[in-house]
């Protein structure tokens, strides 16, 4: 899995194992984190969609960016060890650790569950609210089952959820709560 982002300037870590870029745009959220997140909704929906048990290679690419050689970011909290690139030595970086084959079943798999999920991803219009008491919310526009569809995206992110209630006001609005 390819994280990009267009942050430039010199990619390096700080003294704190934080990633920093010197002369170029500072990060305003924690790559890492957001890239962690991703890769297991991402791993979850592929696992639950074709039966495998895969294994995801993340990596941060910063195609305007000067990236620190072997820069790789860790944390003590978990195993996540996210490689930091830019553009020219992506490639590298694959072909060099390409010691896992999937067979053309498995890619066929796998291809088939990511188009899916990149569609409903791409087509389902929703929104994100908090109530006047600070309740998180979430209104999709968009049929029951597209609203269920969004309801799971977010349980797969590990967020606890309501039941799937439709909007009083608007037809074709449907709305759940979330908390983390």
């Amino acid at each position: 899995m390819v994280e990009i982002k267009s942050n430039y300037g010199l990619v390096a870590e700080n003294e704190k194992g934080y990633l920093s870029i010197i002369d170029g745009i500072t990060p305003n959220k924690n790559y890492r984190e957001q890239v962690g997140k991703e890769l297991s909704q991402v791993k979850r929906y592929i696992d639950n969609n074709t039966g495998l048990n895969t294994w995801i290679y993340p990596l941060l690419v910063f195609p305007f960016g000067s990236v620190m050689k072997e820069l790789v970011l860790e944390s003590e909290h978990d195993k996540l060890k996210l490689p930091v690139l830019n553009e020219k030595d992506l490639l590298k970086y694959i072909y060099s650790n390409n010691q896992y084959k999937l067979n053309s079943d498995q890619i066929k798999k796998i291809s088939e569950v990511l188009e899916e999920w990149q569609k409903d991803q791409s087509q389902i219009k929703y929104e994100e609210g908090l109530t006047k008491y600070g309740k998180k919310y979430v209104r999709v526009k968009g049929s029951l089952e597209e609203s269920r569809r969004v309801c799971k995206s977010y349980e797969e992110k590990g967020c606890k959820t309501s039941e799937v209630n439709q909007d009083k006001k608007e037809a074709e609005v449907y709305y759940f709560y979330v908390e983390k």
